[in-house]
């Protein structure tokens, strides 16, 4: 008998070999072996036991069932392979998550939770599948000949190998589709289809040839965007670069000439003589160099001071050195439906938001570069559903004004008109139209300044200057890209709902609020800024202070 089984282990061993060489999958060969083996290792368990009794109960109780020999196969399976298409997989994960720090230049938790994702998931899927579609390949044995009990056939068994197959792909399919769509962010779109009135678009360009020519494509179009060259200015003020920005803005330059977009491009040596040198301020390098981005500023808006267009604008845009998305800036400039004062986007590092120098809560607070960014509820809340907050000042990349600040001293600018600043005895000289300026109180950006020259001018009514958190800003296309794309996948948003709205702002809170610096200049300004809004501690959300805000700017 020993030779008997013998004979029949070898053959169906053989067998089973020939299957799995004609399936492609090296893996099946020592599977099905295994099966036979665990069978005949039963079967000569219960032959021993018979030869050793004529008891029929004892027989009963040996008698196995299909079932038996199948689940104790199942539970021996391990092929060869696994252990080192475990330690793959593993390995795929670790550097997956690591190309993906190094690339974005920043360690997240986000792109373990991707890797995890993209690797392991679709491994794992995979290798349930296989197991799936081998359910039915243990080797046809004579069950009635050894006295094994036929069980009722079970769904998987009945149903063919094509239509296993079919389903499985069925299912890769819907997956992938799932996975597809789900990448598909929810990107703003523009409020409305009507052209916004006539924008003056300013930039201050310094060794920015990496942004081209990404840079002047999204301009043209931006220009396209609302409503065409009858409808939009370009002023671009370049100085002092030394990696090739001045030809690329002379390839600019040539492009917008194509498409018939009145501009003013100034750069090289031509920019460096135009920027004034006197009231440069106080005498600290850091001020020296306030006065001198002021100065590069009102420059780039001369265009607009001297009226050298007939165009009467509506809006001014201001773009940093900025990677953006035309449509998301359209969005920018409508705002509230365009009543605002200034409205700025979100500007981003890779570790979160670049511009908190300028950023000013509307209690006075400046931004922390982490996730939620705000200290107060009401904003937090505010950011969580995407709608603006309104802020004391702000820059952040990408900032729309109300044109009338910049126009002549003669444009009303709130009912009833309060347009005339003050001048301050220990500070720069500040009148209508807007200039960028420095400080002599305390060394603080011009950006910041402008927005408290707003307030001054409003005086006691608090001007609406918001951040627009569904636009996107950022220095390099890989942030961008980061913050723009991934950050808005719906795949992604598990990630940030445990991650950043309870982890990082509950769990972590004391330790993130640890990248909030001191509001520099706070006590020299305080008495600048319009006193805090009544509602501004009561509010559960800053949407609430900022309809009353707008009531009153516009009552």
């Amino acid at each position: 008998m020993d030779d008997h089984i013998h004979d029949m282990s070898y053959s169906n061993s053989s067998a089973g070999s020939s299957a799995s060489s004609s399936s492609g999958h090296g893996c099946y060969s020592d599977s099905i072996h295994s099966e036979n083996v665990e069978y005949f290792a039963l079967k000569i368990q219960k032959e021993d036991h018979r030869n050793s009794s004529d008891d029929e109960d004892n027989l009963s109780v040996l008698a196995f069932t299909e079932d038996d020999v199948r689940s104790r196969s199942r539970s021996r399976f391990r092929p060869s392979c696994a252990n080192w298409q475990r330690w793959c997989m593993f390995g795929a994960f670790i550097a997956s998550t690591s190309i993906l720090c190094w690339a974005f230049h920043c360690p997240s938790t986000m792109f373990v939770y991707l890797a995890w994702l993209f690797i392991i998931i679709p491994v794992e899927a995979a290798s349930f599948a296989r197991s799936l579609l081998s359910r039915n390949r243990i080797i046809s044995l004579d069950f009635d000949q050894y006295n094994i009990k036929r069980t009722k056939p079970t769904y998987f068994s009945l149903v063919s190998k094509r239509l296993r197959i079919a389903l499985l792909m069925l299912g890769c399919c819907i997956w992938s589709w799932a996975i597809v769509e789900s990448m598909i962010g929810p990107y703003p779109t523009p409020q409305t289809s009507e052209s916004i009135g006539p924008t003056f678009i300013a930039a201050n360009l310094y060794n920015s040839n990496n942004l081209f020519p990404k840079y002047g494509d999204d301009l043209i179009k931006l220009v396209e965007s609302i409503g065409g060259p009858q409808n939009a200015y370009i002023s671009i003020f370049e100085s002092n670069s030394e990696d090739g920005t001045e030809k690329s803005l002379d390839r600019l330059s040539h492009k917008l000439q194509t498409h018939n977009i009145p501009h003013t491009i100034i750069s090289g040596n031509n920019a460096t003589k135009s920027i004034p040198t006197d009231h440069v301020g106080i005498t600290d390098d850091g001020n020296r160099r306030i006065a001198f981005l002021a100065n590069v500023r009102n420059e780039a808006m001369r265009p607009l001071y001297e009226n050298t267009t007939s165009l009467k604008f509506e809006k001014v845009l201001w773009l940093n050195d900025v990677i953006f998305d035309s449509d998301e800036i359209k969005e920018l400039l409508q705002t509230n439906g365009g009543m605002y004062d200034e409205a700025c986007a979100f500007d981003f590092m890779p570790l979160g938001l670049y511009d908190t120098w300028v950023t000013r809560d509307i209690d006075g607070n400046r931004a922390k570069p982490l996730w939620p960014y705000f200290a107060a509820d009401r904003d937090v809340k505010t950011l969580e559903e995407q709608k603006p907050i309104l802020v004391d000042s702000c820059w952040n990349g990408a900032v729309a004004f109300d044109a009338r600040w910049f126009r002549d001293s003669t444009a009303p600018l709130t009912k009833p008109d309060k347009h005339h600043l003050t001048k301050r005895e220990q500070d720069s000289a500040a009148k209508m139209p807007l200039r960028f300026r420095n400080s002599n109180i305390c060394l603080s950006s011009e950006c910041l300044l402008t927005s408290l020259d707003i307030h001054q001018a409003l005086q006691p009514i608090r001007p609406v200057i918001v951040m627009n958190p569904k636009v996107v800003t950022a220095y390099d296309r890989k942030t961008f890209y980061l913050y723009h794309n991934i950050m808005r996948w719906h795949v992604t948003q598990p990630w940030r709902l445990v991650w950043e709205r309870f982890v990082s702002a509950y769990l972590f809170q004391s330790l993130t609020d640890m990248g909030r610096k001191p509001a520099q200049c706070f006590e020299a300004f305080q008495s600048l800024w319009t006193t805090p809004h009544p509602l501004a501690q009561k509010a559960k959300t800053n949407t609430e202070v900022l309809k009353d805000v707008l009531a009153k700017r516009w009552q």
